[in-house]
C-alpha cells in the first residue's frame, strides 16, 4: 500500500487533534513529519494512526485510570 502523506490542516481533520498538538508531536520527536519546500509539512497517516491506543474497560474505573495516565504524561 502507497504512503499517504497529509498536510498539517488534513492532519487536523482526521485526526480531530488541533494543529498545535501535531506542531509539538513533531518538535518533541513523537510524530515523523517531512519538509517539502520551505514551508510545506507533511505526515504519514500511518504515522498519526500510530499515536493512538485502544482504550479497553473491563472494570469499573478503568476510563479514569487511563485519563490519569494521559494527563500524568504516561501515554503521551
Amino acid at each position: 500500500m502507497p504512503k499517504r502523506y497529509l498536510s498539517l490542516a488534513q492532519a487536523t481533520d482526521y485526526t480531530g487533534l488541533h494543529e498545535r498538538t501535531l506542531r509539538r508531536r513533531i518538535a518533541d520527536g513523537t510524530l515523523p513529519a517531512f519538509r517539502c519546500g520551505p514551508r510545506l509539512i507533511r505526515v504519514d497517516q500511518a504515522d498519526l494512526d500510530g499515536m493512538f491506543e485502544p482504550v479497553t474497560c473491563t472494570r469499573r474505573g478503568t476510563i479514569k485510570a487511563v485519563t490519569e495516565r494521559v494527563e500524568g504524561g504516561e501515554l503521551a
